[in-house]
């Protein structure tokens, strides 16, 4: 177990460091600081040079074409090299660096990356060893294929190591990201205290419904400009949504049916309740509402669980939804 909490605390601790690097690229800021402008110039010529030749590369997908495709990809793997070679040295001489050197440098970076198969650093030194012209043109097709996906992948994993923004480009960087993150932030914590929908698929009781219609249409969130719940003929129909817990409410808005009679369900009592037994009426409807037009009801300080709709007289009660709007927490 301890060896685990160990392991753990480790994990977490990488992880925090990556997120700390990738927001605040101090350590990326630090290894451009070494480099002169010079460094860096030459650094960008050869990431150009070779991510030109790559994007050519990845386009000669046909048979005929993959020995040249192999052949722009060592290039492009070779330009990327030296591009690193520049980085590490202000002196070097890398008019004259060999494959063996690419290749040491390349396995180099590829040890502890997690990043290289033994397929990939076969197709890596064959190529890059390749003393005779034709050799790529003389593979066999299958062979050819997978040394041209596995140059492709080598190439894609060297082109993330080449840096060559300036500070003043890693700063903007810096505060594009921590900018993003902070207004996604800012969303986030809007979304949690702003007032929801508290009713939607919530619990539904209800006098006996008619018209093939449900009390759980009344908070399905859907409205089909006729209605969702209508119940029979009878003394006082009601209709009562269960939060679940008490919530704080903004406000409730019933919306009445949407085609016609908009005024049969009057007078509506607005009821709300903490236990489901004993209501108390916030508010009472007696001119017509609709679907279009539906009543707002904005109680102010209301804490409650239980919501109930029920018409104060022998009738119908026909709604087409029901929205409590409160907040989550």
């Amino acid at each position: 177990m301890a060896a685990i909490r160990v392991l753990l605390r480790v994990l977490v601790r990488n992880a925090l460091a990556s997120i700390r690097e990738f927001f605040l690229l101090e350590r990326t800021q630090a290894r451009i600081a070494r480099w002169t402008e010079s460094q860096r110039q030459s650094m960008r010529e050869y990431q150009d040079a070779a991510t030109r030749r790559m994007q050519v590369a990845r386009h000669l997908q046909t048979p005929e074409l993959i020995p040249v495709s192999l052949s722009l990809y060592r290039e492009s793997i070779f330009m990327f090299a030296l591009g690193l070679m520049v980085s590490r040295k202000n002196d070097a001489d890398v008019a004259r660096v060999d494959g063996q050197a690419v290749l040491d440098l390349i396995c180099e970076a590829l040890n502890g990356s997690g990043f290289s198969t033994r397929s990939h650093l076969e197709s890596l030194r064959s190529t890059l060893m390749a003393s005779e012209p034709l050799a790529s043109d003389r593979l066999a097709p299958e062979v050819a294929i997978r040394a041209r996906d596995d140059l492709d992948a080598v190439t894609r994993w060297l082109s993330t190591l080449l840096e060559t923004r300036s500070q003043r480009q890693v700063r903007q960087a810096r505060l594009r990201r921590v900018a993003a993150v902070s207004a996604c932030g800012v969303a986030l914590l809007y979304w949690i205290l702003a007032p929801h929908n508290l009713a939607i698929d919530k619990p539904v009781r209800s006098s006996v419904p008619t018209y093939d219609t449900a009390p759980v249409a009344a908070v399905d969130g859907e409205k089909n400009g006729r209605f969702g719940f209508h119940s029979t003929i009878e003394d006082s129909p009601w209709l009562t949504i269960d939060l679940r817990r008490k919530h704080h409410i903004s406000s409730i808005k019933v919306f009445g049916r949407g085609d016609c009679c908009f005024d049969q369900s009057l007078p509506l009592a607005l009821e709300v309740s903490d236990d489901g037994n004993s209501f108390q009426t916030i508010d009472e409807r007696k001119t017509a509402f609709s679907e279009s037009d539906p009543w707002l009801v904005e109680p102010g300080g209301l804490s409650t669980r239980f919501v109930r709709l029920r018409t104060e007289r022998r009738s119908v009660l026909v709604l087409s939804e029901v929205e409590v709007n409160g907040y989550l927490w």
